[in-house]
This record gives structure tokens, sequence and C-alpha cells, in this order.
């Protein structure tokens, strides 16, 4: 079973992490590089490993879940979100033309320029489930965006 436009809006979410903790205290804006291995349980193929460049502003920074709650493109709805010290936990849920998918997340920040996260994600589409876990590295680029 492949629902393609579910599997693309897991790889997007795959970015979720760093824009999930991006008011920590001390995280640093600017280009940051986050890269994203999914696994997808039970399947006979591994999905290539993902790789992210995204422009953090000092106003996303300061402000993380504004960013995440207006994306309206993966019908995701974020909750139980909790921001710790240098850490950050949620449960998500989305729906689209695919199927519904739930899941959990966590990032940690190693420190202003390092981080890494987990999200395990379930697919129901067409009857069935599809677990997914995903394992992300972020690292600060550069203070400098690209236009």
């Amino acid at each position: 079973m492949r629902s393609l436009p579910m599997i693309a809006a897991v790889l997007c979410l795959s970015a979720t992490p760093l824009a999930a903790y991006a008011g920590a205290p001390g995280i640093e804006p600017g280009l940051w590089e986050t890269t994203a291995k999914t696994e997808m349980v039970g399947m006979p193929f591994t999905p290539p490993v993902q790789t992210h460049r995204n422009c953090l502003s000092k106003e996303q920074v300061a402000h993380p879940w504004r960013q995440l709650q207006a994306n309206k493109s993966q019908d995701c709805k974020f909750k139980h979100v909790e921001v710790r010290e240098r850490s950050a936990s949620w449960e998500m849920e989305c729906d689209n033309a695919g199927g519904h998918m739930t899941g959990t997340g966590t990032t940690t920040f190693v420190d202003s320029r390092h981080m890494h996260g987990v999200i395990h994600m379930v697919m129901q589409a067409k009857g069935q489930d599809m677990k997914m876990n995903i394992e992300t590295h972020g690292q600060w680029i550069s203070a400098d965006c690209p236009k």
C-alpha cells in the first residue's frame, strides 16, 4: 500500500522539529539544514534521506508555533505541545485526500546550533495502517539566508 500524498506530507513534516523548537533560548536565527531519515515499518523500501534548508528569521525564532499553526497546506493540527528549556514534544493529526495520520514528536537542541528529533507517525489509508519513524538532525549553517 502506498499513498503518495500522505507520504509526501510526512516528508514535508520532517522539517517540523526545527520549526517546533525555534523559540528555544539561544537558538540562532539564520540558515539551518535538517536531514531526515524515514523508516516505513514493514515496507520493502526505504525512502531516500531528505535534506531541507530553512531560514529562520528573528520573528520565527521568537514565535515558532505561529508558523506551524498557519501552515494549512498539510491539514495538520498540533496539540499537547510542551516546550521546555532545550526540548519540545507534541502530538499531531493530519488529514488529506490520501488518508489520516496521527503522530508524536520530540526535538532536543544540543546547543544553539545543533538539534536532533524523532517523529513517530501512523498513517491510515484504504483500511490499512502504515507506521513511519523519522529521525532528524539539524545544524545551523549561516546567519545569512539566500534571497
